[in-house]
C-alpha cells in the first residue's frame, strides 16, 4: 500500500469517513473479544506442533526449555504465530466484519502529511529519555517486601525470555531480532490496540481520552512487567494521541518500530562489546535529561494536536471526519 508524501491535508480528511455495518457498540466489543479469544486458542494449538517438532521436547516443559539458547529459533517462530493469531488477524477480521471499508477504519490512509511526520519523529526522539525517567520513577515506588519479591521474579523471567529469544551474536541474528521484536509488534500491537480497540471505544463512547487511557493501561498490563508499567502506559498514551489526532496507523507503526528497534540495537551493541546483557539496569539514568525530554514531549504533543487534520480543516471538512456515532443506523452506507 503506497504512501504519498506531501498530499493536501483535505484529501486525508476525505478518506477518513468510515461506514458501520450496523452492529451496536456491545456487539462490536463482543465480536472483537471473540476474535481475540479464538485467535489465542488457535494460535496456541498451531504453536504446539511447531514447538515439539523443532525442539523434540514436550509442551509441558516449554516454560523451561524456552530459556535455552538452542531453542531460540523455535521460540521466535512461536512468537510470530502467537502475535499473528492474537493481534493481527483479529484486528483485520474485526474491521471487515463490522465496517464496509475496513482498511480506512484501521487507519491505512494513502496520504501522509509531512508536517505530522516531522512532529511524530520529534515525539519519538523525546519519548526515549522520557521513558527512561518514568522507568526510574516506577522502580522508586515503595512496595511491601513480598510484593517486590514477586515483581522481581516476574521481571527476571520476562527479561530472561526476551534475552533467550533474541540472539544477537551476528548481523543476521540482529536483523531477525529486529523483525521479531520491532517490526512485528509495531504492526500487530498498533493494529489491535490503537487501530481497533481504541478506535472502537472512542467512536462508541465519545470519550477519546478515556479510551486512550484504558487502552494504554491494557497495553502496558499485557507485557507483565511492573517496573516498566508506567513507562509503557505513557508510551501507550503517546501512541494513542498520535492515532486519534492523525487517524493514520502508519505513523503509529513507525513510532512503535523506532522505539523497539532502538532497544534491539542497544542490546546488539552490548553483546558485540562482550558485556553481559542486563535489561533491568537503569539506575544511572540522568534525571535532568529525562525531565527536559518530558517537557519537550508534552509540548510536541500539544503541537501535534494543533497541527492535526481536525484542527487544520474548516468546519465543513470536519463533518467528513467521522465524529458521528458509528453504531447509529443512520450512519450505515446504503448500497
Amino acid at each position: 500500500m503506497p504512501l504519498v508524501i506531501l498530499r493536501p491535508v483535505t484529501n486525508l480528511l476525505k478518506m477518513e469517513k468510515v461506514y458501520s455495518k450496523g452492529f451496536n457498540g456491545w456487539s462490536q466489543l463482543a465480536i472483537l473479544l471473540g476474535l481475540v479469544g479464538g485467535g489465542i486458542l488457535i494460535g496456541g494449538l498451531v504453536s504446539i506442533p511447531i514447538w515439539t517438532t523443532m525442539t523434540n521436547g514436550s509442551i509441558v516443559n516449554m516454560a523451561e526449555d524456552i530459556m535455552k539458547p538452542e531453542n531460540a529459533t523455535a521460540a521466535q517462530l512461536v512468537q510470530v504465530v502467537s502475535v499473528l493469531f492474537m493481534f493481527f488477524l483479529p484486528a483485520i477480521c474485526f474491521a471487515f466484519i463490522c465496517y464496509k471499508n475496513g482498511w480506512t477504519f484501521l487507519g491505512f490512509g494513502k496520504t501522509l502529511d509531512s508536517r505530522l511526520l516531522l512532529i511524530v519523529l520529534l515525539i519519538v526522539a523525546c519519548s526515549i529519555p522520557s521513558i527512561g525517567l518514568l522507568e526510574q520513577v516506577n522502580r522508586a515506588i515503595p512496595l511491601p517486601a513480598g510484593t517486590r519479591a514477586r515483581f522481581d521474579a516476574m521481571e527476571k523471567q520476562y527479561n530472561a525470555q526476551v534475552v533467550a529469544m533474541v540472539q544477537l551474536k551476528s548481523w543476521g541474528q540482529y536483523f531477525v531480532s529486529l523483525l521479531i521484536i520491532a517490526v512485528l509488534p509495531a504492526i500487530t500491537e498498533e493494529l489491535i490496540f490503537r487501530g481497533t480497540l481504541q478506535n472502537l471505544l472512542s467512536r462508541w463512547t465519545k470519550w477519546p481520552w478515556l479510551s486512550i487511557i484504558f487502552t494504554s493501561l491494557l497495553f502496558s498490563a499485557i507485557h507483565m512487567s511492573w517496573y516498566g508499567f508506567i513507562a509503557r502506559f505513557a508510551l501507550g498514551v503517546i501512541l494513542g494521541t498520535i492515532f486519534y489526532y492523525t487517524r493514520n496507523i502508519w505513523l503509529n507503526i513507525m513510532a512503535h518500530f523506532i522505539n523497539n528497534a532502538l532497544v534491539v540495537t542497544m542490546l546488539f551493541a552490548v553483546v558485540r562489546s562482550g558485556k553481559p546483557v542486563d535489561m533491568t539496569a537503569s539506575d544511572n539514568f540522568p534525571m535532568a535529561l529525562g525531565i527536559l525530554a518530558l517537557l519537550l514531549l508534552i509540548g510536541l504533543l500539544v503541537w501535534l494536536i494543533k497541527k492535526s487534520p481536525k484542527r487544520m480543516a474548516g468546519e465543513e471538512d470536519l463533518k467528513v471526519f467521522d465524529r458521528s456515532n458509528p453504531f447509529d443506523e443512520r450512519d450505515i452506507l446504503r448500497d
